[in-house]
């Protein structure tokens, strides 16, 4: 089991990516990026433990992430 790592998650507001993260957040720094469309799933994401990120993958640009 992982434990004390600092992880990053794409889609955490997705069906198989939120549960996913959720549970790696309960002992670890989990970071989620997406472009949370709506804040129902970032809302979501960050009452689980998720520090969240609003980025688009195909635009290459990550600044905001660790």
């Amino acid at each position: 089991m992982l434990s004390g790592e600092k992880i990053l998650v794409t889609g955490p507001a997705g069906q198989i990516g939120f549960p996913l993260a959720a549970f790696l957040a309960r002992d670890n720094e989990v970071w989620g990026m997406a472009r949370f469309h709506d804040d129902t799933g970032r809302e979501r994401a960050e009452a689980a433990g998720i520090r969240t990120v609003s980025c688009d993958i195909g635009s290459g640009s990550f600044g905001d992430l660790p």
